[in-house]
């Protein structure tokens, strides 16, 4: 495959052309492997730093003059990189030829000058492993309907392997659908939407509660995972031997084992040994909002009872703490009470809730923020179900909730 038609497909994507006519243009195995690297590549070849320090020793300037030349809060690096490129028509170099290059022992101006701008924008973030044009899901779903196989499954397992399997071995793509067949190709894990409504599902739902922790780690097959595939140092824990299960550090959150891969969340949960609530219990929404505040709490899952393990498929909803957060503007007080105000537009303000008198404010203005925890929806203003209010003397009228977010939140029904 040319590298300018790469480059090509690059730019048309850079450029928010139709995803599935370039990546039709990957007709063989070849040009979808030679595409994979160039657009997710492991490791980065180049860093930053390391592209500073070539500039400098060419120009002789100092390293910090040409970091603050290659800081824009418009272009990211590579894009800043490409445009010192040649303006001449591409060299005619192929795809495999730009990858065998040793850029590690090259000058700037060799790297630089060995192609147009075009073909250079997709070199430097290739070398650099910048954000890619296009994400790996789009791309392996892309492929995978070009080749009337189920998306789903080659979300299962991204990579080169199934990548190749999509052009040489379709029946090895479709067997992924038994993945706890395969012990050795890492089962992608579920999704999760965002439940962005201040009142619980209607439906029959089990809340979840994942603590923080800086990485939640999956353990299949005798390995420890990241969420991205890659494996992780810490011993996978005895109760998950033979299951793939979902663990924040202390805890594990989900648990399947492969010898009843179709276990719905209620049989599952036995197995699972973080704090959850049956949200159809009296109070147990009021519980789980007071527990989303807590500090080393990260978010809380909303799962059916009825939900079986799909890898990549959709688990249910999460709410973060941000979500049931509202900023209102002290408006009066009046009657012993705290009415506030919603921002409507730039400027006007809706009274929308009253609060008990918690506090005096420490300064006067025309915008004193009072942030507050909204636990549930009302029927209709005034909201009095508020929870955790506080001053917020460090934020202003920019910081405060609309009229129209708490419409969109399904606050009022």
């Amino acid at each position: 495959m040319m590298f300018s038609t790469l480059a090509d497909i690059h730019e048309r994507l850079r450029l928010k052309g139709d995803k599935m006519e370039q990546l039709a243009r990957l007709e063989s195995k070849e040009d979808a492997l030679l595409a994979y690297e160039f657009f997710f590549p492991d490791r980065p070849k180049i860093t930053g730093a390391r592209v500073r320090t070539l500039i400098n020793d060419e120009i002789g300037s100092y390293y910090d003059v040409v970091k603050t030349c290659l800081e824009s809060p418009d272009q990211p690096l590579w894009h800043l990189l490409a445009s010192e490129s040649s303006d001449t028509g591409s060299r005619g170099m192929s795809a495999q030829e730009v990858l065998d290059f040793p850029y590690q022992a090259a000058a700037f101006t060799e790297i630089a000058y060995r192609h147009n701008e075009i073909e250079a924008r997709l070199l430097w973030r290739y070398l650099t492993k910048a954000k890619p044009v296009i994400s790996k899901r789009a791309f392996f779903g892309g492929l995978a309907r070009m080749k009337a196989l189920p998306p789903y499954l080659v979300h299962i397992n991204m990579t080169r392997d199934t990548l190749m399997a999509m052009f040489d071995d379709q029946q090895a793509v479709l067997s992924l659908q038994h993945w706890w067949e395969h012990p050795n190709m890492f089962p992608a894990p579920m999704r999760w939407r965002p439940w962005t409504k201040l009142h619980p599902p209607e439906e029959e739902t089990i809340a979840l509660i994942v603590e923080k922790e800086q990485l939640i780690l999956y353990a299949w097959g005798d390995v420890t995972y990241t969420r991205l595939g890659r494996k992780a140092y810490p011993r996978v824990p005895e109760m998950a031997k033979g299951a793939f299960a979902e663990f924040p550090g202390n805890g594990c959150i989900d648990w399947v084992h492969k010898d009843n891969p179709n276990a719905p969340m209620s049989e599952r949960l036995s197995h699972i040994d973080v704090e959850n609530y049956d949200l159809t219990e009296h109070g147990a929404w009021d519980k789980v909002m007071q527990r989303l505040q807590d500090e080393e709490v990260n978010s809380v899952r909303f799962v059916s009872p009825n939900q079986v393990f799909t890898p990549d498929g959709v688990g249910g909803y999460v709410m973060h703490p941000s979500r049931n957060k509202v900023f209102f503007r002290l408006h009066e007080k009046k009657n012993e009470k705290y009415i506030l105000s919603a921002l409507d537009g730039l400027d006007d303000y809706i009274p929308v809730a009253e609060a008990p008198l918690f506090d005096e404010p420490r300064v006067e203005g025309e915008c004193i923020v009072v942030e507050a925890i909204a636990p549930s929806a009302v029927s209709k203003a005034p909201i009095t179900n508020l929870m955790g209010m506080k001053f917020r003397h460090d934020l202003g009228i920019s910081d405060l909730t609309q009229y129209t977010d708490l419409i969109e939140r399904g606050f009022f029904v």
